[in-house]
């Protein structure tokens, strides 16, 4: 109960940036073009980026196939890391998001990178709270304020 108490600062700023950064993203709405390169790169066994003839009409299976893990191909980290050689990326994000949307073939949801993107934060949120208590000497409330100020910077 101890260690609870000690650690009760950090883990509602924790839980503050878990509320902020799921409100922000059940309010997005729109890609940005490398966010689809993610999935696309996570997911597509067609290469890493969708070359249709410009002057043809596609139908959304193109699209959908591109940024989902089909049916067949799921938990294929093979052909993602094929793809990551295009991109001058390291490839952990695009294999973690491909874990995600393995557990969901077909189905495509912002969530599968947000989660991920989450999760990142929350370990660096952590980090961050050690590192700063090594720098200011144990000095708890300095800790406590660098850490709160970048969870609350997104």
């Amino acid at each position: 109960m101890k260690s609870v108490k000690k650690y009760f600062p950090l883990i509602t700023i924790i839980l503050l940036y878990l509320v902020l950064v799921i409100t922000l993203g059940c309010y997005k709405q729109y890609f940005y073009e490398d966010e689809v390169l993610s999935y696309t790169s996570a997911n597509s066994q067609s290469g890493m980026y969708i070359h249709p003839d410009v002057l043809k009409w596609y139908d959304s299976s193109l699209v959908k196939n591109a940024v989902t893990a089909v049916p067949g191909h799921t938990f294929d980290f093979g052909n993602t890391l094929k793809n990551s050689f295009s991109d001058n990326h390291p490839p952990l994000y695009t294999l973690l998001i491909h874990l995600n949307s393995s557990f969901f073939p077909g189905r495509f949801s912002k969530w599968f990178g947000l989660s991920v993107n989450i999760a990142a934060g929350m370990i660096i949120l952590i980090l961050l709270y050690f590192l700063s208590l090594e720098l200011f000497d144990n000095k708890f409330i300095p800790a406590l304020a660098v850490t709160f100020s970048y969870a609350v910077s997104i």
